[in-house]
């Protein structure tokens, strides 16, 4: 801190050549420091006249505006330093989507090459292990699809601020559930799954959307339905709602994990099989595009998701 009155009758500072060069009387410097002590910079007033500034008011008053310029800049520090983590973020966030949509995009090819072989399998005689086999790949094939449907339309959501759905007049929307039915069917054959189906007219929807969530569900359901229960679907048209519930007999869901169930990437306390933890989030995302929601329920021993659509049947 540097202070004095009037430079001619200072026993310091009366030669001082800066002052002298520009007529500086009066000189009152005090330090400004961020908050964990390190040094920015000095707070100077100065005067060609002589004036009282090392009374205590002035030199309170100097040292409060130090402490209050300090605490501005480190503030505006921090916010920069802040945006630039976000950005960073932002950024490295860009890449990843990206990197997972081309690396889902390059793996339809081979998927598909494996399904047609499957198929072409299928149609020939087999010995009795390659019978046990088959249905193995065409599991494995069947989850490998569905988790390529979802990185593919996760990373395309994040990239374009979210997942896109066109309704269309005449939806075949008990097609396209009784597909993914028959396709899961197929898949796990080790799992019974009844299905009742009380769409008796199309519906405005995506159709390809809504089958795209109610095949998650219901791996999700098959997946984790205790062995030798069935899984259940139910589609029916209620007061202008069309509500599709699949239900299965397992182990019910904990309380503290159902507020982030439908979070990306959320797989659950000791979950170790090979899903990403998409597959609730994408079909809860589908569910919101079409201005709809997506309920759950544990009641004994049975665990079911809901998803209801406010739409009404085609009258035309």
């Amino acid at each position: 801190m540097i202070m004095f009155d009037d430079v001619a009758t200072d026993e310091v500072y009366k030669d001082h050549p800066i002052a002298l060069k520009f007529g500086i009387s009066s000189y009152a410097s005090v330090p400004i420091r961020r908050s964990d002590g390190s040094f920015f910079g000095t707070l100077c007033t100065l005067d060609t006249d002589p004036r009282n500034v090392r009374n205590p008011r002035a030199v309170a008053m100097l040292e409060m505006f130090a402490d209050i310029i300090g605490r501005s800049l480190e503030t505006e520090e921090q916010l920069e330093a802040r945006d630039r983590e976000v950005e960073k973020e932002r950024e490295l966030a860009r890449i990843q989507e990206e990197f997972v949509a081309v690396l889902g995009h390059d793996l339809r090819n081979p998927v598909a090459a494996l399904n047609a072989g499957l198929r072409q399998l299928q149609q020939e005689t087999v010995s009795e292990r390659g019978a046990k086999v088959l249905p193995l790949m065409r599991a494995a094939l069947h989850r490998m699809s569905d988790l390529i449907d979802n990185i593919m339309l996760h990373a395309k959501a994040r990239l374009g601020g979210g997942i896109q759905v066109t309704p269309t007049e005449d939806a075949p929307l008990a097609e396209a559930i009784t597909n993914v039915v028959e396709e899961t069917r197929a898949a796990t054959p080790e799992c019974e799954i009844t299905m009742q189906m009380d769409l008796d007219e199309p519906v405005k929807c995506d159709a390809p959307r809504i089958a795209q969530a109610v095949s998650n569900l219901l791996s999700n359901a098959v997946r984790h339905a205790d062995p030798g229960t069935a899984v259940d679907v139910n589609c029916e048209l209620r007061d202008c709602e069309v509500i599709i519930a699949i239900s299965n007999h397992g182990t019910p869901i904990p309380e503290e994990m159902r507020e982030t169930l439908f979070d990306p990437f959320e797989r659950g306390v000791g979950v170790s099989d090979e899903g990403l933890g998409l597959g609730l989030h994408i079909a809860s995302a589908i569910t919101i595009a079409h201005d709809g929601d997506i309920g759950l329920t544990c009641e004994g021993g049975i665990t079911t998701f809901t998803l209801r659509l406010p739409t009404v049947p085609n009258q035309g």
